[in-house]
C-alpha cells in the first residue's frame, strides 16, 4: 500500500482498495522517519501531517515543527471542527535557560510568548520560518477562545470594519 498524501488515503496498487491511515492520539498522521532530531528529546523526527498540513513530529515527546505560514490556517481548520478538548494541562513553565536548536539549521531558536490564545510559549527559527510546539500546546491554542482584534474594535455603524476614530476624543 502507498500513501496518497493529497487524498489522505492508503491505496493498494494491486487491488485498488483504499483505507484511511490511523492517526495518533493528537490527530497526527505519522509517516516516514527523517534525519532531523527532536530539539527536546533528540529522537528522530518523522514526516507527519494533521488536517493535510505537513510537519515534522516527534513520536516520543509529541512535539511539532510547523511552517510559520501554515500555523494560522491550521488553527482555523482545527477550530472549525472543535474536536479538541480544553486542556487542563498547565502551561509550560517559562525556562529562561532552555535553549532549543532548530532541527533544520541547528541554530538556537527564539523562545517567546504566543500572542494569541492558549497562554503558551513558542520556539521559533526565523531563518527557517518554523515554529516548535511542545506536547499539548497546539491543543491549548485551538481550545482557547477566539481573539480576533478586528471584532473588538468594530463600530456599530459599520459592522465588519474597524472604527479608526474609536480612541480619539474630542476636546470639551
Amino acid at each position: 500500500m502507498r500513501l496518497s498524501r493529497d487524498q489522505g488515503l492508503m491505496i493498494c496498487d494491486y487491488c485498488g482498495s483504499q483505507t484511511t491511515p490511523r492517526t495518533d492520539e493528537d490527530g497526527v498522521l505519522v509517516m516516514n522517519p527523517t534525519s532531523h532530531n527532536c530539539p527536546v528529546c533528540a529522537t528522530s523526527l518523522a514526516e507527519a501531517s494533521i488536517e493535510s498540513q505537513e510537519m515534522l513530529y516527534c513520536t516520543h515527546c509529541h512535539g511539532m515543527l510547523l511552517d510559520m505560514e501554515q500555523f494560522l490556517p491550521l488553527i482555523e481548520v482545527l477550530r472549525e471542527y472543535r474536536y479538541w478538548s480544553r486542556s487542563s494541562q498547565a502551561p509550560r513553565d517559562f525556562d529562561a535557560g532552555r535553549v532549543l536548536h532548530c532541527p533544520l539549521c541547528k541554530h538556537a531558536m527564539d523562545n517567546h510568548p504566543y500572542g494569541g490564545g492558549g497562554n503558551i510559549n513558542v520556539d521559533s527559527c526565523e531563518p527557517c520560518s518554523v515554529l516548535w510546539l511542545d506536547c499539548g500546546e497546539l491543543n491549548r491554542v485551538v481550545a482557547a477562545p477566539d481573539r480576533d482584534p478586528q471584532v473588538a474594535y468594530q463600530s456599530q455603524d459599520a459592522p465588519g470594519k474597524p472604527d479608526k476614530n474609536r480612541f480619539l476624543t474630542s476636546a470639551p
